[in-house]
């Protein structure tokens, strides 16, 4: 309830997908739905394996902890007012698309996620004539590093097979702000879009990217005013089904029989969100299981883009892989168990990192929702960066580590402006913030420079 009185003291100036409503979903999820299902369903095996062998007086030995990492993170949200004057940024500022740039660039982000589909299917040695629901697991690319020893890693194929993902975005966002038609062609487009940018994940059984595309979409089309709030609790709803449904495969399709299939399991009992009983557990372990990290696991932020089957033993940003092996000894080859954000701050500094990072945090997510607010649903770049980062920033902010998120960010961040950029007008020159505060009912200043099918 602490982030959601927050949101809630705007009054009519509420925004359902401010940063702080969407991190309070995480907490929701995570660890308010989550610790009912755990006192009242004990006895399902996903609940036992949540609670990590910790008994209730284990948990509610530290919970004090969780309260105090969030208490903070939602005093730097608050005491933040200040913002980055994003419209000085000459690019965004006098940012016109050119509507022939714009489908070229679309049109080779669905090709690239088609070479990225091939070599990912050719790589795992994955047959599509068969039973398609069959070929849904979870896999990992191995590599050797200079001691011999096996490193695994996602694999750069299924990275370049996400290009339409931003794609699919940019052009859902687009067509929302009224600079593309509805027509048979731009639906088409869209559609192959969306359905390359899922199937690999399909395959690899990674929901986030599809969560991540669906909600997108809802909070770009929410903010120029094409659904309302009660339309945008029915697409997370949807999520919510498409997540059950994936997990449902994944289980059934592992080796591992000892999980439930259900729906409660797949969605409150799935671990995702911020899980406080792992945070719980983290604060017990550390450093009796592990050493603190002092920082060390930010110093990965800078290497995120060079692929692993280049650099096998480059800094790992996610301390997934590091908590469930180190702290928790158990088997792990790529993902593992992330450990939120106050327990990311306590595995790097102890309990005053509870205390200084979330509060960082919160100050970072404040400001950047500052800097975006006066032009979501009014400039079509800023609209399409800000939904395409919300969603990582601020519910992954909660649920990963720190340094991951930024990995994250970044490697979204880049090919979303790489489309922004290649699909402007060459010659756009206007100054100021005229079209960008205001816009006409049915054209916005951008739309000036609109040229080629739309």
């Amino acid at each position: 309830f602490i982030p959601i009185l927050i949101g809630f003291s705007r009054k009519d100036g509420y925004d359902l997908f401010e940063p702080i409503n969407v991190a309070a979903g995480a907490i929701f999820l995570g660890t308010t739905l989550r610790a009912f299902y755990l006192v009242f369903m004990p006895g399902q095996f996903q609940a036992r394996f949540l609670m990590l062998h910790q008994s209730f007086q284990d948990v509610n030995r530290n919970i004090i902890w969780v309260l105090v990492g969030v208490a903070f993170f939602c005093l730097g949200y608050l005491v933040s007012f200040k913002r980055v004057p994003v419209e000085r940024i000459a690019f965004l500022r006098s940012y016109r698309i050119n509507l022939q740039r714009f489908n070229g660039v679309l049109i080779a982000s669905v090709l690239l996620s088609l070479v990225g589909l091939y070599l990912y299917v050719s790589i795992y040695n994955i047959s599509l004539g068969g039973n398609i629901l069959a070929q849904s697991v979870k896999r990992s690319a191995e590599y050797v590093s200079d001691s011999g020893e096996v490193v695994y890693g996602s694999g750069w194929q299924g990275q370049v097979s996400k290009a339409a993902i931003y794609g699919s975005v940019a052009l859902a966002t687009a067509i929302f702000a009224q600079l593309v038609r509805i027509t048979p062609y731009s639906m088409g487009l869209m559609a192959a879009l969306v359905l390359s940018s899922v199937f690999v994940p399909f395959l690899g059984q990674t929901r986030s990217p599809i969560i991540l595309l669906m909600f997108n979409i809802t909070v770009a089309a929410a903010y120029y005013g094409r659904i309302r709030t009660r339309s945008a609790v029915s697409a997370f709803l949807g999520v919510a089904l498409l997540v059950s449904a994936m997990g449902a495969i994944r289980a059934s399709n592992s080796f591992y029989t000892g999980a439930s299939t259900g729906f409660i399991e797949n969605t409150v009992g799935s671990g995702n969100g911020f899980d406080s009983v792992r945070t719980t557990a983290i604060i017990s372990l550390i450093p009796k299981e592990a050493d603190f990290q002092y920082g060390m696991s930010y110093l990965a932020i800078p290497f995120f883009w060079v692929p692993r089957a280049i650099w096998p033993d480059k800094p790992q940003a996610d301390l997934g892989a590091w908590v469930k092996s180190e702290i928790f000894g158990q088997r792990v080859q790529l993902s593992g168990w992330p450990p939120g954000l106050v327990g990311d701050a306590y595995i790097n500094f102890g309990y005053i990192g509870i205390i200084i990072i979330p509060f960082i945090y919160g100050l970072f997510l404040r400001m950047f929702y500052e800097s975006f607010k006066p032009y979501l649903g009014v400039s079509f770049p800023m609209t399409t960066i800000y939904v395409s980062l919300l969603y990582t920033i601020a519910w992954h902010g909660l649920d990963l580590n720190v340094s991951f998120v930024f990995a994250l960010a970044l490697a979204i961040a880049f090919p979303m402006l790489v489309i922004l950029f290649l699909s402007q007008c060459g010659n756009s020159r206007f100054s100021g913030r005229q079209g960008l505060a205001t816009r006409p009912p049915h054209m916005s200043r951008e739309a000036r420079c609109q040229t080629g099918p739309s």
